[in-house]
């Protein structure tokens, strides 16, 4: 990269997909978060070792992959994947609809109902349990589930729709 700035911007570009990446190896979305992190540290360290010209994209998922690799080792007793599951997730190429259906998903959650948006952001983002929702909104823990399984079908048929369009 010609400058620290350029640098950067490569970095905060790729931050959505290499979660999602990260994701896709590990079981608990906090651990994902954890290594993302420290993927960003080894980013940051490495700068300088990043030759201009070639596919940023595919080195920061490189590294992210070994990031995920040593804290799996330092997490054994968590669940995680088996290793050949995660030498199958790696070799798999990273392809550019994820970034659309990202970008499809982000409209269709700033299309929902406030409340449904905010149930959404608490379980998955914050990893709000189902009985602590349910409490906070006097509620069973039945509805919750129900309503969530209404609002992902909501918003699969909302990434369909926006995928369908930009395809044709």
């Amino acid at each position: 990269m010609s400058s620290e700035k350029e640098y950067l911007t490569s970095i905060n570009a790729i931050q959505g997909p290499l979660y999602g990446y990260i994701r896709s190896m590990l079981v608990r979305s906090e651990d994902a978060w954890d290594v993302l992190q420290e993927t960003n540290l080894v980013l940051w360290k490495k700068s300088g070792e990043f030759k201009a010209g070639t596919n940023f994209k595919a080195w920061a998922y490189k590294i992210a992959y070994y990031q995920t690799l040593k804290f799996i080792d330092r997490k054994k007793n968590s669940p995680q994947f088996s290793s050949e599951v995660l030498d199958k997730i790696s070799s798999a190429e990273v392809c550019p609809p994820f970034e659309d259906q990202l970008s499809a998903l982000e409209l269709c959650l700033s299309k929902l109902t406030s409340q449904d948006n905010s149930l959404v952001t608490r379980f998955y983002s914050k990893s709000v349990s189902l009985k602590d929702q349910a409490k906070a909104q006097r509620a069973s823990i039945g509805s919750i589930k129900q309503r969530l399984f209404r609002i992902r079908a909501k918003l699969r048929s909302c990434i369909k729709r926006r995928l369908e369009t930009a395809d044709g």
